[in-house]
């Protein structure tokens, strides 16, 4: 469809349940150009307040999710209410390959030195020790945290797929892709290989 333009800015306007909701395409921010936000703040989605239309509010620690992982798909049918953990486990894949997409690659060339200028600097060294000694220590907040979180997700472990031999087996955190040594051997000998043949065909 096309978009309204209001003073060169590119804008997608959808109403919903008496409200106004705007999407902005070519914004630099991911969540702005993917999802409907209501107008005059509030901070509220299009698909969760189709969600709260149908099902009421939702609670606090939960997230909307599109099942079929189509932002602009949002029928009743097609979302779901999770928490917060699980939601973001649904998107690791996605998050990590928007990871490595070019504008995103060619972002981080150009921030790279001037992250490294303040990490060294005093003011960022000062971050450092304050951060570390916050969450490090023994009985920190994020040391406790940490832990009970993955006594639960081994107690609940998620099942992935082996992308060297296929296989099914649990993971705790559900971010691993190889399911045991022998598999993590195998990749790394069959990378040798293939960097070894490419090197051996450009000479």
């Amino acid at each position: 469809m096309a978009f309204p333009r209001k003073d060169e800015l590119v804008v997608e306007v959808v109403h919903y349940d008496d409200k106004t909701y705007r999407r902005y395409p070519e914004s630099k921010h991911p969540h702005l150009r993917r999802y409907f936000w209501r107008s005059g703040g509030g901070g509220h989605s299009l698909h969760r307040a189709v969600w709260e239309h149908h099902n009421g509010p939702v609670p606090e620690g939960w997230h909307v999710h599109h099942i079929d992982r189509d932002v602009d798909n949002n029928d009743i049918s097609n979302l779901e209410c999770l928490p917060s953990k699980k939601h973001h486990l649904e998107h690791s894949e996605e998050r990590s390959a928007r990871g490595r997409e070019k504008r995103q690659l060619e972002h981080l060339e150009k921030i790279r030195e001037k992250a490294s200028e303040w990490h060294r600097s005093e003011q960022g060294r000062q971050w450092h020790r304050e951060v570390s000694a916050k969450h490090l220590a023994p009985g920190g907040a994020t040391h406790k945290g940490r832990r009970q979180w993955l006594e639960e997700r081994k107690a609940n472990p998620i099942t992935r797929t082996c992308t060297e031999c296929g296989t099914d087996f649990p993971s705790p955190t559900g971010r691993a892709s190889i399911c045991s040594q022998t598999c993590a051997c195998r990749k790394s000998r069959r990378k040798r290989r293939e960097k070894a043949r490419l090197q051996s065909d450009g000479s």
